[in-house]
């Protein structure tokens, strides 16, 4: 194999696992908007999130356990004024 089909076939597969770790971030969103909805108390819902994430190994990719928990905070917030 030459070093263009390497990196051709290189390529694809990096592809094929951007998109794989896409779909798991859409996941996530969407199954820790339905935590978020369910939860009584903020700290609850960051906690289930945050364990959600840790479970779908995309602690690191969302920025860690802080930015979890900031974002589902506020997205309680939003759903308890609504």
């Amino acid at each position: 194999m030459s070093v263009i089909n390497n990196l051709k076939i290189g390529r694809n597969i990096m592809a094929k696992v951007k998109n794989m770790v896409m779909d798991q971030e859409d996941l996530f969103y969407s199954l820790a908007e339905d935590i978020i909805k369910t939860s009584e108390h903020s700290g609850i819902a960051s906690g289930a999130c945050v364990k959600l994430a840790t479970d779908m190994n995309l602690i690191e990719y969302l920025g860690g356990v802080d930015a979890i928990e900031d974002i589902v905070s506020d997205g309680w917030l939003e759903v308890d004024k609504s």
